[in-house]
């Protein structure tokens, strides 16, 4: 076969569009995720500074011990859960994660201590560990192999949009009326993720390998 034949008999995702069919609702599962996310990442250290969250610990402000909870619990997640995931479906561990990610926004609205940022990190760090890699996952289930890279950059182009939306949209908000306000409308984002998942993504429910 020549090289232009086997061009020719290759899939192609269409340069037409820029966002793949297949890894749309993914994508947009990833960009309702990420507005909560990109907000609590914006406005973190203005909540803190706010609930007097600034004092050292251990020569550390004390809001940035949030970043070292998150991150620990963030790399248990992922490989653990991303595990789970692959042995009871992709909505059994996307679901729950994005419970947590909202119980943890609304939590960070009331912030007012070290102890419940500390709890804030876990929860937020399980749900985005439980969440995210088994979203990334599903978009390339949802997808043949010849066009999973466009499949990919279907979802980062929404991982980054919901990251960046968050900071366009949240800030104006923020000033406008307050950062609790922010915090529920972008846990609101989640439940609206979840509602997705739970409603449309049929495929990911299979176990991963099964027939």
């Amino acid at each position: 076969m020549t090289r232009a034949a086997s061009r020719r008999t290759q899939p192609q995702a269409g340069t037409r569009s820029l966002i793949l069919p297949s890894a749309r609702l993914p994508a947009a599962v990833q960009l309702l995720m990420n507005l909560n996310f990109g907000a609590v990442m914006t406005f973190l250290p203005v909540i803190a500074a706010r609930r007097h969250l600034m004092y050292q610990v251990a020569g550390v402000d004390a809001y940035g011990y949030f970043y070292v909870m998150y991150a620990l619990t963030l790399l248990v997640a992922r490989s653990w859960l991303g595990r789970l995931s692959d042995r009871y479906g992709r909505v059994a561990v996307i679901a729950p994660g994005l419970g947590l990610l909202t119980v943890a926004g609304l939590l960070l609205a009331w912030l007012h201590s070290l102890l419940l940022l500390l709890v804030f990190a876990l929860l937020f760090g399980l749900g985005y560990g439980a969440a995210q890699p088994s979203v990334l996952a599903w978009t390339m289930e949802s997808t043949r192999p010849p066009l999973r890279g466009a499949a990919s950059g279907t979802y980062f182009a929404a991982f980054d949009l919901g990251i960046g939306l968050a900071a366009l949209a949240f800030g104006p908000l923020a000033a406008a009326a307050s950062f609790r306000t922010v915090l529920i409308i972008a846990s609101g984002a989640t439940v609206t993720a979840g509602g997705l998942v739970l409603t449309l993504a049929g495929p990911a429910k299979r176990v991963a390998g099964a027939p």
